[in-house]
């Protein structure tokens, strides 16, 4: 058992993404950039605009041209998360976006906070989640120590496999065996961990992903199709819960500016206030002005915009740049 005089994080439960959502008009809540029909649900829109991500996807890999669109494609789903109006809706837009994929569970933790560990966004049963707290597994959970270590995304039968090898008795090795009777019991035959490096700076972020009762074949096999996605899911999580949720989404003591920004945002702060030209933008960030253009040319297609003033409105409006 965990240590009684030892706070107990509390989670965060993810609604269902069917709840209703209060109506406001279109234009009040997201802006002339949403490109929504008038009275399209949340949901509703970002159904359709994960489809249209997808679509991209899967163009890129026939054309082999995916790492060059990785960060444009972040950015589309950054936009498809920023048009939520609050965190209710920001965890909804998450959930939609994963069973896009095909996953039915998620959760994303910051890890490595020092002083107040920030409320995990989970979706797993209240239940389970409980008894993986009050039993002290957190503490001993050998994918957050991989994650803070890693950047490179990992099974949790990896993990299982390895451990299954060791024949030490210590502590670790004891919650670890009975977290993972937990899961089974409820039906999570295996996970799919993504750490990535914080967006502010402050050490890691992971995003973790589970489909109940899928077998571990299957699972591996949706993943094998989706790692690229989720990778820059977990990113896209990140920047927008950092950007307009900072209080929930981080620790009291941590940084609320963004230090990685995907690329078509920085171009279009850096040259928004009309003091810089592509060229210097380009010049600054260490690329080329043809390699800044198609990330200009990317983020108007991405905010449905014909001009660069038009991207840096939409991208200020919805919270992405910083208005100077």
């Amino acid at each position: 058992m965990a240590d009684p005089d030892k706070k107990v994080v509390k989670l965060h439960a993810v609604p269902n993404v069917g709840q209703a959502l209060p109506e406001e008009k279109a234009e009040e809540r997201h802006g002339e950039s949403r490109g929504e029909s008038q009275g399209e649900s949340l949901a509703a829109y970002c159904d359709r605009n994960c489809e249209n991500i997808l679509d991209s996807y899967n163009n890129t890999l026939d054309s082999g041209a995916l790492l060059e669109s990785l960060t444009n494609h972040e950015l589309q789903y950054i936009r498809n998360l920023s048009l939520a109006r609050n965190e209710l809706e920001f965890y909804q837009c998450i959930s939609i976006s994963l069973r896009h994929m095909g996953f039915s569970e998620y959760s994303f933790s910051r890890l490595g906070c020092a002083e107040e560990l920030p409320i995990p966004i989970v979706t797993m049963p209240k239940e389970m989640n409980e008894v993986y707290f009050e039993h002290g597994f957190y503490e001993h959970d050998l994918a957050l120590q991989y994650a803070q270590k890693n950047d490179t995304p990992i099974f949790l039968s990896g993990i299982r496999g390895h451990i299954s090898t060791i024949p030490f008795k210590i502590e670790v090795i004891k919650c670890s065996k009975e977290a993972y009777k937990l899961l089974d019991s409820y039906g999570y035959k295996d996970f799919f961990f993504i750490p990535i490096r914080a967006g502010n700076g402050n050490n890691k972020v992971m995003l973790a992903v589970a489909t109940k009762d899928h077998d571990t074949r299957n699972f591996h096999n949706l993943i094998k199709s989706n790692t690229a996605k989720l990778i820059s899911f977990a990113r896209a999580i990140d920047f927008v819960g950092t950007k307009k949720y900072s209080d929930v989404f981080l620790g009291k003591s941590e940084s609320r500016k963004i230090i990685l920004n995907p690329r078509p945002l920085e171009i279009l702060r850096l040259i928004g206030p009309g003091d810089m030209k592509l060229i210097d933008a380009a010049d600054m960030l260490g690329i080329s002005k043809f390699s800044a253009s198609r990330h200009i040319s990317a983020a108007k297609q991405i905010f449905d915009v014909q001009t660069t003033t038009g991207a840096v409105y939409c991208a200020t409006k919805q919270g992405l740049i910083d208005e100077k």
